[in-house]
């Protein structure tokens, strides 16, 4: 079976330039806002952990797995592995009002409704193997290396999911694919 983590919460924040980020919040990402929008986003968008007040209800297993003890530096026991999921979503929009139509709307009309397709791009932690009851849920991350002044970041993959129902195939083809095995 495939299990499927996503980051669910309440606690959705807008961080503008200049101001500070929770090292433990999710960053969204976004592809063709902009041009939905027909400017730059003012702010970016993370998903945060849940206040301790609420935490005991609303928790969700991806939170959980923060931290430092969701990584192995053992291939072998690590079950998990970190992805992005892409979500396209067709946005409309219109002003509605009094002075949507007539001759005080018509000078709004480009911007009243705008259309396209944004895709919103989140991250998630998938099972790449099976998962023995009571086993602890791990993530490979090699140990640091001394650094020798370069550093490298691998970037994860965002994963075009099509049809809810056959995400468990068609991540499996993907994992295929990431190992040359297509």
């Amino acid at each position: 079976m495939r299990m499927l983590l996503s980051p669910d919460t309440d606690n959705i924040k807008k961080v503008y330039p200049g101001d500070d980020i929770d090292k433990t919040d999710v960053k969204v990402r976004f592809e063709g806002l902009e041009e939905f929008m027909g400017v730059l986003a003012p702010c970016d968008i993370y998903l945060g952990r849940v206040s301790d007040a609420h935490r005991q209800k609303k928790q969700v297993l991806f939170w959980q797995l923060t931290g430092d003890k969701m990584y192995t530096p053992d291939e072998d026991k690590a079950n998990m592995t970190e992805m992005e999921v892409a979500i396209q979503i067709n946005i409309s929009g219109e002003l509605l009002g009094a002075k949507s139509s007539g001759d005080d709307g018509y000078h709004l009309n480009n911007s009243v409704r705008p259309k396209g397709d944004v895709t919103i791009i989140f991250p998630v932690l998938v099972n790449h193997k099976a998962i023995e009851r009571k086993c602890p849920l791990l993530v490979f991350k090699a140990k640091a290396a001394d650094s020798d002044g370069t550093e490298t970041s691998k970037k994860r993959t965002a994963v075009p999911i099509s049809h809810l129902k056959n995400w468990d195939k068609q991540i499996g083809q993907i994992q295929k694919k990431a190992k040359g095995c297509a």
